[in-house]
């Protein structure tokens, strides 16, 4: 599945769940043409729907990654594309990947 999303959008929503929740890692899923990415911690969660554009819709996907780990690979670039398979998370910009 591929997603093009603002990454200033997606970084603040998760700043947000860091925030909010103490979320140390967060669980992105897609599904119905929606983007929510969930954070959980100390017993709360909370879950924020990002809008972003899907090219490739193939059902459902999902994935969980460390929150500062994302944040890190989405830093300093405008739009990124990300690519959710089985067995990986692929994030590509511009000249990064």
């Amino acid at each position: 599945m591929k997603i093009k999303i603002d990454s200033d959008v997606l970084a603040n929503s998760i700043k947000s769940l860091q925030r909010l929740v103490q979320a140390s890692t967060v669980s992105v899923e897609v599904k119905k043409g929606q983007f929510n990415v969930t954070g959980t911690g100390n017993g709360n969660s909370c879950l924020m729907t990002v809008p972003c554009t899907i090219e490739d819709k193939k059902g459902t996907a999902s994935f969980s990654i460390d929150a500062n780990v994302l944040l890190g690979a989405i830093n300093k670039r405008k739009e990124v594309e990300l690519t959710i398979s089985d067995a990986a998370v692929v994030v590509k910009a511009q000249r990064y990947e």
